[in-house]
């Protein structure tokens, strides 16, 4: 069967980046021998509205142009609908990132640049992703794909999306997080982690399946897309000279000092708070605690590059 490809672009993305560099992407689909339309997204309703009719319109592949934030909404708004067209074949998704951070693009080993990405995605040959369910107290739910997390990230989160959406990238995230800081107590958690108790205060807990988040801060270095498995990384009490440090280690390894952050996997983890404190996932403030976070593996198919983890390295 030919592939029909549709383009949703969020031309606002990357300061007008994505709008931009759209013309452009369409004439390299068009060379290469693609039947391809494009949409331009108005809202972010209106993005999701466009993926599923997508989905239900006959489209073999349905890209994402713009920001974590429109991957996650293509994604997560076609994954009820588009498991199959009507025409009987799975729907693979794409990713031209366009947005500041591209923490989901970098997991998936997609170049930041929305032509770069282009060309790998046209190379590249459908495989599977995992994806997120969190499971709020209040009932709803949520699917994410590349990480999220609880806590100070999260208030950091509601600030660069907010006042602070102005700044470039990391920055923003960055600036959230120590205008936060001194009016974030930190949070005590009760988590059950694949049926293991964990009780303790934390700053963060995220929840991973690309290795970086928030513009580049790589909370789970060793996360996989792919691996069927969750990344989980607690962050415990930072006393305020340590907090430049603390960035500074997480933007270049990811590595603190011992007794500052724990780090494991699972298929599945809960966490109370002695507080409700939002929920942040791909970016985006989705909900508050309690919640519940499982992996969802082989959830999706797209074209990108990822690699799998060797399944002997696996944790069993």
């Amino acid at each position: 069967m030919a592939r029909r490809t549709m383009i949703l672009c969020n031309p606002a993305a990357g300061g007008g980046r994505a709008g931009r560099t759209l013309p452009q992407v369409l004439e390299l689909f068009a060379e290469r021998g693609r039947e391809v339309e494009s949409e331009s997204s108005r809202s972010t309703a209106h993005l999701r509205g466009l993926a599923v009719r997508a989905a239900a319109g006959g489209y073999t592949d349905i890209v994402a142009m713009g920001g974590d934030g429109a991957f996650h909404h293509v994604a997560e708004a076609t994954l009820g609908h588009a498991a199959q067209t009507p025409g009987g074949h799975n729907i693979t998704l794409g990713f031209l990132p366009a947005g500041n951070g591209n923490d989901i693009a970098a997991g998936l080993g997609l170049p930041g640049e929305p032509m770069a990405a282009a060309q790998v995605y046209l190379e590249s040959e459908p495989r599977p992703m995992d994806a997120l369910r969190i499971r709020f107290g209040d009932g709803h739910t949520a699917t994410c794909f590349g990480s999220g997390g609880l806590g100070l990230d999260a208030e950091a989160a509601r600030l660069a999306n907010g006042p602070l959406r102005w700044l470039p990238g990391t920055l923003r995230y960055i600036a959230g997080a120590l205008w936060t800081y001194p009016r974030f107590p930190a949070v005590a958690l009760e988590a059950e982690i694949d049926g293991k108790k964990w009780n303790g205060e934390i700053l963060i807990a995220a929840v991973a399946n690309v290795p970086n988040y928030g513009g580049g801060i790589r909370i789970a270095p060793a996360a996989k897309a792919d691996d069927g498995w969750l990344d989980i990384a607690l962050i415990g009490k930072i006393g305020w000279l340590r907090i430049a440090p603390v960035i500074f280690a997480m933007l270049r390894t990811g590595e603190l000092r011992r007794g500052e952050l724990e780090r494991m996997r699972a298929r599945r983890a809960s966490f109370r708070t002695d507080r409700p404190v939002w929920f942040q996932g791909d970016g985006e403030v989705l909900g508050q605690t309690p919640l519940e976070a499982e992996i969802l593996p082989n959830a999706i198919r797209i074209c990108a590059p990822i690699q799998k983890i060797a399944r002997e390295n696996a944790p069993q």
